[in-house]
């Protein structure tokens, strides 16, 4: 097992998480159905309870390469159930989390915009001849 790969991939994965997390929070509400507020806040749960999951996994895995340069050994087996658990946890809930507010944001972009723009009084200036 390849503890700097993964704490990298780590890294990245909570970056994506903690972002779409913010995403929903500023973006989403407030929700027009009770269905809507459900499934904000079940895509939010999704991606705060990744998010603790790559923190914890981070910490499991800093762990484990600290054991590995100080004792030159093999990972212990408890570190590396813990690797496995966390790690599951937080990629299915990171692809759970995106895979809904994709859901969520479909409709919002994919809407008609009723609204248009006349164009006819608009003047643009490009540049000044003096």
């Amino acid at each position: 097992m390849n503890i700097d790969s993964l704490v990298d991939f780590n890294k990245y994965t909570l970056a994506v998480a903690a972002a779409c997390f913010v995403y929903a929070l500023e973006k989403l509400p407030p929700m027009e159905t009770q269905l809507g507020l459900f499934a904000l806040l079940a895509t939010l749960a999704a991606l705060a309870v990744s998010s603790i999951c790559g923190i914890l996994l981070f910490f499991v895995a800093t762990s484990a390469a600290h054991h590995l340069s100080v004792q030159q050994s093999q990972i212990p087996e408890r570190h590396r159930n813990w690797i496995k658990l966390l790690g599951t946890s937080h990629s299915l809930l990171l692809v759970l989390g995106v895979t809904a507010l994709a859901g969520m944001l479909y409709p919002k972009v994919m809407m008609s915009n009723e609204r248009s723009v006349d164009c006819e009084n608009i003047s643009i200036i490009v540049g000044r001849s003096q």
